[in-house]
């Protein structure tokens, strides 16, 4: 985490949550993210009014003297949402580190001819968007939500370019009241991409952060068959019924380097039915201790290899660890236009590829819990009906075996 790199060189991190419903919606995140700066939680958006901020994750440096160095930009500091956002963390970060080494010296601080370019003039419109967005938050904590909706509407007229008036506006009622839905207004924009603007870092050289970047995706697919050459050698084939929904590469909580190969196999309006998660995986070379360990007693044989097994059952608005490789699959789901249902059943096949314990091939299957005729709720442990599970476990156990083939290429 950069705050951790950075907190001993006179740098601190103060982030604001931006949520109407306050502790209740934000703090289980906050609570998940255990931040080590300090963590706000801003229920009037007064944060976003100030420094004119239309989306999130957005940044403004200031410096000891409390003067803005940088003004509101786009602010990812890691690459789980570069499926989503396409843009890559790295110059960001490599100007952030500039900065708190050389101060005012940095070519990334502004000067104030830049600053008064960056720095929006006053728009009367804006203001007015920021009262009446101020008046629907009112009228909803007042418990009138729907004379809140009308104003929720012209704050957006007002200002087309805030998503966080939207995102905020259709989070507190259902999004049919506003004849539409996030993901929607996304797509009429242009797609996720086009809603971020990369930040103005003219003076940024790619390689100047220093170390070694990870590259692309490796793994080849032509149609639903993935083709690896290493770690492992082999061909993974898939249901011709399923749609590929894409790749990401990322290093995983710093310390491993992590591919997926996301398939489908969805309705017509993108509802998921049935999800391949496909992931290799392998720590790097800078953390030699690190080792994957598992212990379930369950195994199965795919292509002539041994997997742990594990299932679980999951609502599919429980928090996600910040960061995972599951926020990862579900942000490449959701910038492609798919949704998951409310529940879902998932098998777990991890092969580990050496006595090392170091690298491994990881399948997760997963099924919408509703085709069982219960919830994900009411088949948890603390549900009314866990007995069913095993039954139920059985089966998806092996659909995932007949539906995932693999071939050892060497």
């Amino acid at each position: 985490m950069i705050y951790e790199k950075l907190k001993d060189k006179n740098f601190e991190i103060v982030s604001v949550a931006q949520d109407t419903n306050g502790v209740k919606d934000a703090g289980p995140w906050i609570t998940a993210a255990k931040p080590t700066y300090t963590a706000l939680i801003d229920e009037k958006h007064e944060v976003s009014k100030l420094y004119n901020m239309v989306n999130v994750p957005t940044g403004v440096w200031i410096d000891e003297q409390g003067r803005i160095v940088r003004p509101n930009e786009v602010a990812f500091v890691d690459d789980r949402f570069k499926t989503f956002s396409g843009l890559d963390s790295e110059p960001y970060l490599t100007a952030l580190k500039d900065w708190v080494e050389k101060g005012s010296k940095s070519a990334y601080a502004m000067s104030e001819e830049r600053l008064r370019e960056k720095l929006a003039v006053g728009n009367p419109e804006f203001a007015m968007a920021a009262a009446e967005f101020g008046l629907g938050e009112y009228l909803y904590k007042a418990g009138r939500g729907a004379e809140a909706i009308p104003h929720f509407k012209e704050a957006q007229r007002l200002n087309p370019k805030s998503w966080s008036y939207k995102r905020q506006a259709y989070a507190l009622s259902a999004e049919k009241d506003y004849g539409t839905t996030f993901r929607e207004e996304v797509q009429k924009a242009g797609g996720s991409k086009t809603v971020y603007a990369a930040p103005d870092m003219a003076e940024y050289k790619k390689g100047t952060a220093g170390g070694a970047q990870n590259g692309g995706p490796e793994r080849k697919v032509a149609g639903t068959v993935i083709t690896s050459e290493r770690e492992p050698a082999a061909r993974i084939t898939l249901p011709a019924t399923t749609q590929y929904v894409g790749a990401d590469r990322w290093v995983l909580y710093d310390v491993a380097d992590c591919e997926i190969q996301v398939f489908v196999e969805a309705d017509a309006e993108k509802k998921v039915k049935r999800l391949y998660w496909v992931q290799f995986e392998g720590y790097v070379p800078t953390r030699p201790e690190l080792r994957h360990e598992y212990d379930s007693p369950r195994h199965a044989k795919l292509g002539g290899l041994d997997f742990f097994v594990d299932t679980w059952v999951r609502p599919s608005d429980a928090p996600t660890k910040p960061g995972s490789d599951r926020e990862h699959v579900t942000m490449l789901l959701w910038s492609k236009g798919y949704t998951l249902p409310a529940g879902m059943m998932d098998v777990r096949l991890v092969h580990l590829l050496d006595e090392s314990t170091r690298k491994e091939l990881m399948i997760i299957y997963g099924e919408d819990v509703s085709a069982t005729g219960f919830t994900a709720a009411e088949l948890n442990e603390d549900g009314k009906a866990p007995a069913k599970w095993a039954e139920i476990e059985k089966g998806l156990i092996e659909r995932a075996k007949q539906k995932v083939g693999i071939l050892a290429l060497h």
